[in-house]
């Protein structure tokens, strides 16, 4: 008898610590709410003196194109977008810039197939520091004047059903980036959708999020 009460203890005492152990899903680090664009700007190389109106509070359209002469090749009639997030969660360490499409949601892109490749660049500043009532084209570029710490994270294509994830970077308050067609496409391209952000209203969203990854 007594071999087998040592042997009963003993199962109590391993099935208590399994029941207490953390499953996967407790294990699994947590992320938090994904941030949406509170400024989505046009910055055009055509007209780089002027301050376009922020999209979020409008169509939320989101364009970016490039003018190539077919003969030289020179670039020309530049448009980029900033995206800027605020109000992120940053009680952890990366925060993770990426988008969502649903399928069949409408990107507009030209050329068609492949879709042109766009280029990804996080700007090193603050916009709160800066009195933000919009910021031309003239104000970031060139990308070489030191003056925003722009750097270059990645490149995606934009693609109804795509999901994916552009990079992860230190999380702050509010995190700026600028979007712009890739450098080596060689041929006049576009890319055009509407930023739709209904993941508040429990629905799919579609378009870019920033999302801190870890306690929240």
């Amino acid at each position: 008898m007594f071999p087998s009460t040592i042997t009963a203890t003993a199962l109590l005492s391993l099935f208590s610590l399994a029941s207490c152990a953390p499953t996967p899903q407790d294990a699994a680090p947590k992320t938090c709410q994904a941030s949406f664009p509170s400024i989505i700007e046009t910055l055009s190389e055509a007209e780089p003196g002027k301050t376009f109106p922020n999209e979020n509070g409008g169509s939320g359209a989101f364009t970016v194109s490039t003018t190539i002469d077919p003969i030289t090749g020179a670039k020309s009639n530049r448009i980029l977008q900033l995206l800027t997030f605020k109000d992120i969660h940053v009680g952890s360490g990366s925060c993770e810039l990426g988008f969502n499409f649903t399928p069949n949601y409408p990107i507009t892109s030209s050329p068609g197939s492949p879709a042109p490749q766009l280029t990804f660049y996080s700007v090193g500043k603050d916009l709160t520091t800066i009195p933000y009532t919009g910021l031309p084209y003239n104000t970031w570029f060139p990308k070489d004047s030191g003056r925003l710490s722009i750097q270059n994270i990645g490149t995606a294509t934009l693609e109804a059903g795509k999901v994916q994830v552009i990079n992860s970077q230190a999380c702050a308050s509010e995190l700026s980036f600028i979007v712009e067609i890739a450098e080596w496409v060689g041929q006049s391209a576009s890319v055009e959708f509407k930023q739709d952000n209904q993941f508040g209203n429990q629905g799919p969203f579609n378009g870019f999020y920033v999302k801190a990854n870890g306690p929240c």
